[in-house]
Order: C-alpha cells, then sequence, then structure tokens
C-alpha cells in the first residue's frame, strides 16, 4: 500500500524519474494525507437580516509527503462562495478547485459547513486533463481559519475580506486513469 501511495505521489506532483512512463501505468487506488496553508481574498455582501455571503477565492499549495518522507506539490486556486449566519456564526461554503500538478491539470469541488473559523466537508475530484484524464477520487477536507481581515461596508458589498488559513485532507482516495 505504501508503496502504491509514493507513485500515486510521484505521478500526480514531481517529474518522472528514471524514464517512467505514464503510458506504463495500470490504474490505482490508494489513500494519501495532503496539507495546504491557504489565503484567501474576495467580497463580503450582506444578503439577509442575519447572512453575510462571501464571494472570492481562496489559493495556496497543496503538501503531500510520501512514505519515504519525499514532499511533494502542486499549487490550487478555489472560487468560492460561503454564507455566513451572523446570529449563530454558522457557515456553510462551497467552491470549485483548479490544481495544477506537473502532468496535467485536476478539477475538484468542495462543500463544507460549520463554526467561524472551522468548516467540515467532502472534496471531490471531478476531472483530470493531460496524462491525468481520468482521474477520480474524495475525502474528507478539514479548513480552518487562522487569521481574518474585513475593511469597509458590509451593506454596500464594498468590504473586502482577507484571510489564511489550513486546509487538512486526512484521507484522500485518489484512482489514477488508465492509460495506454
Amino acid at each position: 500500500m505504501s508503496g502504491m501511495i509514493s507513485r500515486l505521489i510521484l505521478l500526480l506532483l514531481i517529474p518522472l524519474v528514471s524514464g517512467l512512463s505514464l503510458s506504463m501505468v495500470r490504474a490505482e487506488e490508494g489513500a494519501i494525507q495532503i496539507l495546504a496553508p491557504w489565503e484567501g481574498e474576495g467580497k463580503m455582501y450582506q444578503v439577509g437580516p442575519d447572512t453575510i455571503r462571501f464571494i472570492g477565492t481562496f489559493e495556496g499549495i497543496m503538501y503531500m509527503e510520501n512514505n519515504r518522507h519525499e514532499l511533494s506539490a502542486a499549487s490550487f486556486v478555489c472560487p468560492t462562495t460561503q454564507d455566513i449566519n451572523t446570529g449563530t456564526g454558522e457557515i456553510s461554503a462551497e467552491g470549485r478547485c483548479h490544481i495544477a500538478a506537473k502532468h496535467g491539470k485536476v478539477f475538484a469541488g468542495f462543500e463544507c459547513k460549520g463554526k467561524q473559523g472551522s468548516c467540515e466537508g467532502e472534496f471531490s475530484i471531478i476531472a483530470g486533463t493531460d496524462n491525468l484524464k481520468g482521474i477520480s477520487g474524495s475525502g474528507p477536507m478539514h479548513a480552518r481559519t487562522a487569521v481574518g481581515k474585513d475593511v469597509g461596508n458590509i451593506t454596500s458589498g464594498d468590504a473586502v475580506h482577507a484571510a489564511k488559513g489550513l486546509v487538512v485532507w486526512p484521507e484522500m482516495i485518489i484512482k489514477l486513469p488508465v492509460t495506454n
């Protein structure tokens, strides 16, 4: 299992080694852990008596460590909407993500709920391009906001929100495509 996870990481995020070709790979499935510090920025609008909507993007770098303690990375950006109940502090968010990997692009989506500062949910791979065409997978995600700042008038939509935090995928199941 750990060898398969290493191959998943190598194929997704770092250059090919020793002349290995993606065309030689069979479909494989495995669970990996991903950590991603992120930064977000967007606008906030009051859309109800007790509801504020954030519309913006989160971006950062996903880090995966294989069983040989080799670190692999891929950049991501996720256009997102998030509703915040100002009375209860509850949030719900959804977004789509573009992940730039070494051998192609990966597209994913997520939904999560929680209290301000924490959002728990599901992350699903939707599609891939180039050598990652046919990739699939899903897993739980835990997003945390460490620092946030609001500037402007929320009722007029002039408010800009900037934040930083961390997303953890404790067990992301990834299935690599079958290639010839």
